[in-house]
């Protein structure tokens, strides 16, 4: 079944995706179209469910209470819509909060949604099918960099250049497991045995550092110079077990291999590229910098100072501490594959949920069709 047909089959249809992360809940409901599908609402606030947790381990009053009213805005708009599937998940906070799943219980009694927390795995495997729509068939290597407010996700995929197949359509039935096994790391072949029409995961890996597990660390520190530092040699400790990061092969400049990032963090060196006074979705979701270019970004914010920065219209108070930490993680990622360039994705898990989401219902509406 192409993608076309996908959505063709189930037209006019609802499908919504809820995310509660460390730093923001989000939601999104679509519909369908012919070949694709339309946001019809959404909705994004800072909740800060993480806060306070890497020196507690519990999710605080305050910060349950903010994510509860973001949640009951979020039921009061799924129920203007004929949702014929949703799925709510709860990442990197409510996984190691201590207090996480009674929390989920009590948004469940309260508000009526049932939340679901699911396993790093699941988290990188919707973010790397979230942004297949900007994935080049040019490049044979693609390395999705997903940074969360408690964990960042890093997806080496291979695919056969020669394949003609639709990425999006490759990626929903992808494995999700690494291919080939660390003890192999120096000796990865320069031709992969990935079959026909198929994408492979070279490896992967979840790395419990996100801007805010890195911004309550190093929160002691004043100069930003020596807190970037720390944060970019800490998150490239973490690297280390990455396959990719181990090979000849996978570091060197001459590898097609395109890098793609999602999160606040790289659409705001998006923005601040573009100089944009508002945010638009639309001039920053695919734009694709050099490696040079996203440095020169990092210096300037630099420059700006604290002060600076939190007048800027890219960030503001909302992402003002939590800009510094974001842009270690990145500068840690172009530092281990250089000379690359960055496509920039204002896009990931939720998109990743919805296109699932579509392609099971239209799998069991032909199912239904043909009996």
């Amino acid at each position: 079944m192409n993608q076309k047909n996908i959505y063709h089959n189930i037209k006019g249809k609802y499908f919504a995706a809820l995310d509660l992360g460390t730093n923001s809940c989000r939601m999104l409901v679509v519909r369908t179209t012919e070949t694709a599908f339309e946001v019809q609402d959404s909705f994004s606030k800072s909740v800060g469910l993480g806060s306070n947790l890497e020196s507690t381990g519990y999710l605080s009053k305050s910060a349950i209470i903010k994510a509860m009213r973001a949640l009951k805005v979020c039921k009061k708009k799924f129920d203007q819509y004929p949702i014929e599937s949703w799925k709510l998940v709860a990442t990197e906070a409510c996984r190691r909060a201590k207090n996480g799943r009674n929390f989920l219980k009590r948004v469940q009694s309260e508000i009526g949604l049932r939340l679901e927390i699911i396993e790093p795995e699941e988290e990188a495997k919707y973010a790397v099918i979230g942004c297949a729509p900007l994935m080049k068939k040019k490049f044979d290597n693609v390395l999705v960099v997903d940074i969360g407010g408690g964990s960042t996700e890093l997806v080496w995929l291979k695919f056969r250049t020669s394949c003609q197949d639709d990425r999006l359509h490759q990626l929903l039935n992808l494995k999700f497991k690494k291919s080939i096994p660390h003890s192999l790391a120096k000796n990865i072949p320069k031709k992969s045995n990935v079959g026909s029409g198929q994408a492979e995961v070279i490896d992967w890996l979840s790395i419990p550092l996100g801007v805010s597990t890195l911004s309550q660390k190093y929160f002691d520190i004043e100069e930003d110079g020596v807190k970037f530092a720390l944060m970019v040699c800490d998150f490239e400790d973490h690297l280390s077990s990455f396959l990719p990061y181990n090979s000849d092969f996978y570091l060197s400049r001459n590898l097609n291999v395109q890098v793609i990032g999602t999160s606040g963090t790289i659409t705001t060196i998006g923005a601040v590229h573009l100089g944009l006074k508002k945010y638009d979705r639309d001039q920053v979701d695919g734009l694709e910098l050099k490696a040079e270019q996203v440095e020169e970004v990092i210096k300037n914010l630099f420059k700006m100072g604290s002060s600076g920065r939190k007048k800027n219209p890219a960030i503001g108070d909302s992402r003002c501490d939590l800009i510094i930490p974001g842009l270690a993680i990145i500068q840690a990622i172009l530092s281990s594959w250089p000379g690359k360039q960055m496509c920039i994705a204002d896009r990931g898990l939720r998109d990743g949920i919805l296109h699932t989401l579509i392609r099971k219902n239209a799998v069991k509406f032909n199912k239904n069709k043909y009996k």
